[in-house]
């Protein structure tokens, strides 16, 4: 059992909060609206999150002070415009070498900071603590999904490898897969940098326009955040490439043409492809991978046609849908539609049908 205390009660930190006492852990929250204390403990309802009861064993407090003494993991989930002035609050209360994870997304304005960043310049200061750890957690991670037990995946990032592992360990279960990265400023720029390109597309939905249009603005999206994380000093194989770090060394490296696009592995394990088919159109592909131990669920392609356009999308399997060939473990893609796409080398058959390979693990 560990001791995790959590500034800020909103649905991302309340979702957590429930997850991680379900988990066996002893969680304390503190907000800083003192109502909103008092509702959440009286009613074990989240307004915001009506599917969700909050555990009897999840306690609450209004004293920053309480929420931050003798604990193994101090979890910041307040909206990113509040980062620094709660970690102001808290300095004189967070002990030497306490592990703080954040999970809020953003960019401060004036000092073009990442959330991390913010804890870092904060708590450093005269007062405070010496030697924090920092940890960003950042994923496909909707709070109403994860407050029902719904599968996903998240990634533990931090220059301090054993943090970042700490975090995994603590956080990890049977609906939550944790990996970790050591690019923590690559991940925190997926992060914040995405949520301008998913703005993006929801105005082109609503101005009417179709899948070409949502598939070339995620796609070149993505080049662009890649462009402004390698000029600040990140690994661009943080928003291209799988490359992740986990216990078990799992990796995928998926390996295709160059106007194949994978969503940042920071933020992953979801991950986008998008690419060209006969020149007719830009095709979205998406999957989520979720996993248990080493074994990991794959994905399988469907087929639709809308607007004369191709549209595929992932469906995920359960439980396992890798194909064995030559030994190893494969992630294969299908139909055979895709057989003319210019990635011959990535082709083979097998009983009569025609696969690509994205990757091995």
């Amino acid at each position: 059992m560990k001791r995790i205390g959590i500034l800020g009660a909103g649905t991302w930190g309340m979702a957590l909060a429930r997850m991680l006492t379900v988990s066996g852990n002893d969680v304390l929250v503190w907000s800083a609206i003192e109502k909103e204390i008092d509702s959440l403990s009286t009613t074990r309802k989240h307004p915001n999150l009506p599917q969700m009861k909050i555990p009897d064993e999840l306690r609450f407090t209004k004293s920053i002070e309480e929420v931050c003494k003798d604990k193994d993991i101090l979890l910041f989930a307040v909206p990113s415009v509040f980062v620094r002035s709660t970690a102001a609050k808290a300095r004189p209360y967070v002990a030497d070498g306490q592990i703080i994870v954040d999970v809020a997304k953003g960019i401060e304005p004036d000092t073009l900071y990442t959330m991390t960043e913010i804890l870092a310049d904060e708590l450093g200061k005269e007062g405070g603590p010496k030697g924090v750890r920092l940890v960003a957690l950042s994923g496909p991670t909707h709070a109403e999904e994860v407050a029902i037990d719904l599968p996903t995946t998240i990634v533990s990032a931090s220059k301090d490898a054993e943090a970042a592992a700490f975090v995994q360990e603590v956080f990890t279960n049977n609906v939550m897969r944790v990996y970790t990265n050591d690019d923590i400023k690559g991940v925190e720029l997926s992060g914040a940098m995405k949520n301008v390109i998913a703005l993006g597309v929801g105005i082109s939905t609503g101005l009417g326009y179709g899948d070409n249009a949502r598939a070339a603005l995620i796609t070149r999206g993505i080049a662009e955040i890649a462009r402004l994380g390698v000029a600040m000093g990140c690994n661009v194989h943080t928003f291209y490439i799988q490359r992740i770090r986990t216990p078990v060394k799992e990796k995928i490296n998926a390996q295709l043409p160059a106007n194949f696009a994978i969503e940042s592995a920071a933020r992953c394990p979801s991950v986008y492809f998008s690419f060209s088919l006969s020149g007719l159109t830009e095709i979205l592909l998406s999957a989520s991978r979720f996993s248990t131990s080493s074994s990991v669920m794959s994905c399988r392609m469907s087929l639709s046609t809308s607007f004369n356009s191709f549209l595929f999308s992932f469906i995920t399997v359960t439980p396992l849908s890798w194909m064995f060939l030559g030994g190893k473990r494969e992630v294969v893609l299908m139909p055979s539609l895709l057989v003319n796409h210019k990635i011959s080398n990535h082709h083979y058959q097998r009983n009569g049908q025609s696969y690509i390979k994205l990757g091995e693990c």
